[in-house]
C-alpha cells in the first residue's frame, strides 16, 4: 500500500498527541480554577483574595484551589515528560 506509513512513525505521533492533549486539559482546568475563585472573591490581586479566604473555605474555594494545584502540577509533568518522549520517539526533535 503506497499511503501506508510505519508503525514507529504512527506511534511516535500518537504519543505526542496526547502529550499536547494531556497539555490542554491541564490549561483548561487551570482556568476553570482561576474563575472558581475569581468568582467567589471578586478580585484577581492576590492580597484581597488572601484577605478574603481567612475565614472558612466554602467547596467552591476547595474546588477551585484544587483545580489550580492539579493543573499546575500536571503541566509540570507534562513538560518533563515532553522531553524524555521527544529523545525516544522517532525522527522527533526535543522541545525548544
Amino acid at each position: 500500500m503506497p499511503w501506508s506509513r510505519s508503525t514507529a512513525t504512527r506511534d511516535s505521533g500518537r504519543v505526542r498527541h496526547e502529550i499536547l492533549r494531556a497539555r490542554a486539559v491541564a490549561s483548561g482546568a487551570l482556568l476553570y480554577g482561576m474563575s472558581l475563585i475569581y468568582g467567589l472573591t471578586g478580585t484577581l490581586d492576590l492580597g484581597q483574595i488572601a484577605a478574603r479566604l481567612q475565614a472558612p473555605f466554602s467547596p467552591g474555594v476547595i474546588l477551585g484551589l484544587t483545580f489550580i494545584v492539579v493543573a499546575v502540577a500536571f503541566k509540570a509533568r507534562c513538560r518533563a515528560v515532553s522531553h524524555v518522549a521527544a529523545g525516544c520517539l522517532t525522527r522527533a526533535r526535543p522541545p525548544a
